[in-house]
């Protein structure tokens, strides 16, 4: 389920121009292809259907993954990433938002990760992760087309406990407000947990 309104403003739109702002492959029945993490999505705004084509497998109903997709689906310019990383806190309004209870979404990253280095690499790949030069560890992912995504991890050792953050594009906030791109730290978050859970 994505909120009715999201839904009525997409339809509105017109499908080639949405597919250029937000870089992503447009059908012949007027759906979307979009790339989501390692996976691609299929977005039918006339059925207000979300749907996994890769893997060909099913995928449950999830309201925050589609409330994202499609919100970038509404808001995506046409601007390619920056290549400047900047703490979410230090976007136009970053400093008000990314607090209480809006923080930045890495505590279960930390849970799980923060002993474990051989892990986190192993669920950033899974990821389509590419390694960056930070912390003690850390990768970037193309969470969509026009929004790049890093999160760093810092073991914990004998003097100091594990700690992990996030960091995206300038750019941002052009395609994202910020209640949505907390959303999609939040889908970043889940996706690194459950590559490492035993069932994958």
């Amino acid at each position: 389920m994505v909120c009715a309104e999201l839904w009525k403003r997409l339809v509105a739109l017109e499908p080639a121009e949405v597919a250029r702002r937000a870089g992503v492959r447009l059908d012949g029945d007027g759906a979307y292809e979009i790339y989501v993490l390692n996976e691609v999505y299929r977005v039918d705004p006339s059925k207000r259907e979300v749907a996994r084509t890769e893997p060909p497998a099913p995928s449950k109903s999830d309201f925050m993954r589609n409330t994202v997709i499609v919100s970038y689906l509404l808001g995506a310019e046409e601007i390619p990433p920056s290549g400047e990383w900047v703490g979410p806190r230090d976007l136009i309004g970053g400093r008000e938002f990314f607090i209480r209870p809006h923080e930045v979404p890495v505590n279960r990253i930390v849970e799980r990760f923060g002993s474990d280095r051989g892990a986190f690499e192993e669920a950033c790949k899974t990821l389509g992760g590419r390694p960056e030069q930070y912390a003690d560890a850390a990768f970037s992912f193309l969470l969509l087309p026009r929004l790049p995504i890093a999160v760093l991890l810092w073991l914990e050792d004998e003097e100091f406990p594990a700690r992990a953050t996030m960091l995206v594009d300038r750019t941002a906030s052009k395609h994202f407000q910020l209640d949505a791109l907390w959303a999609g730290m939040k889908l970043v978050r889940s996706a690194l947990v459950t590559a490492a859970s035993p069932n994958g």
